[in-house]
């Protein structure tokens, strides 16, 4: 049997034919086959440059997406560190507001009492130390001059029984005496209590500045003047508001009147033409 019998499973006559017929060895045309692989190769190709180009558009913008994350957390952390720093300024702020608030209530609630009730109110922990010690100070001064006043007296009893003969240290001892009796009665002044208002009745001038419209008057906190208080001049037609308060002076502004109409040694009365 011919191999072409064996291959084709036909006849040879058939096969040689089937070849005269068409003048090709194989049944197949071979042109359509290269066209139909040139085809597929080429559509093959423009898959995958299609995918390429696809996957290099994916791969620009996965990196333009990481490098806007990259540059979100960036900003994310600096306005972190703002957020902390503002944080930190507006703790300092309101602590010390708080500060100036809570010492600002203080000095209100003190004048307020000095004011009203004559009491001070010391708030914090230096004042009522300085309020202690100003006891302790006042209690020692009050004891003091009791002592010393004992002894003036017994040294002017010695004086006057003529103990002492030598005039020189009679003369001295005097002098002593006088000045230590004098400062006793500055602490007992100065330690008894404050007059209050409504026990004061009248000043007189000490000075009188035209310039300033300002006097000074012979009266202070412990006579019972306190400031602001009105005082009228015996007519009652110039009056003065006061303005500074010492122990025992005090000065004011004219508040209505002509202040030329003033003097020094004039008396200036709380109520309008008392005494008249």
């Amino acid at each position: 049997m011919d191999f072409r019998e064996k291959k084709t499973g036909l006849p040879a006559g058939n096969f040689e034919g089937k070849r005269k017929k068409s003048g090709k060895i194989f049944p197949f045309d071979l042109k359509k086959i290269l066209l139909c692989c040139i085809v597929i190769e080429l559509f093959a190709g423009s898959c995958l440059a299609g995918e390429e180009k696809g996957s290099g558009k994916a791969a620009v913008q996965e990196a333009n997406i990481l490098a806007e994350n990259r540059k979100l957390k960036a900003e994310l952390a600096l306005l972190q560190e703002e957020k902390e720093v503002i944080r930190k300024e507006l703790l300092e702020t309101l602590d010390k507001n708080t500060m100036l608030a809570g010492k600002l209530k203080r000095l209100e609630l003190s004048i307020a009492s000095v004011t009203e009730s004559l009491s001070p109110v010391y708030a914090g922990e230096r004042e009522e130390d300085l309020a202690e010690s100003l006891r302790t100070v006042m209690q020692s001064s009050v004891a003091l001059a009791s002592a010393s006043g004992s002894l003036c007296a017994e040294l002017e009893k010695m004086l006057a029984d003529k103990v002492i003969r030598d005039p020189v240290s009679t003369a001295k001892l005097r002098i002593l005496i006088n000045s230590t009796s004098s400062e006793i009665r500055k602490i007992a002044v100065l330690n008894a209590p404050a007059v209050p208002p409504r026990g004061f009745s009248s000043c007189r001038i000490l000075q009188a500045d035209f310039s300033l419209n300002a006097v000074s008057v012979s009266a202070g906190y412990r006579n019972g003047v306190r400031h602001g208080m009105l005082l009228y001049s015996p007519d009652g037609k110039t009056s003065v508001r006061i303005t500074a308060v010492r122990n025992f002076v005090s000065a004011g502004i004219v508040n209505s009147g002509d202040i030329r109409k003033l003097s020094i040694g004039m008396e200036l009365r709380v109520r309008r033409g008392s005494g008249k």
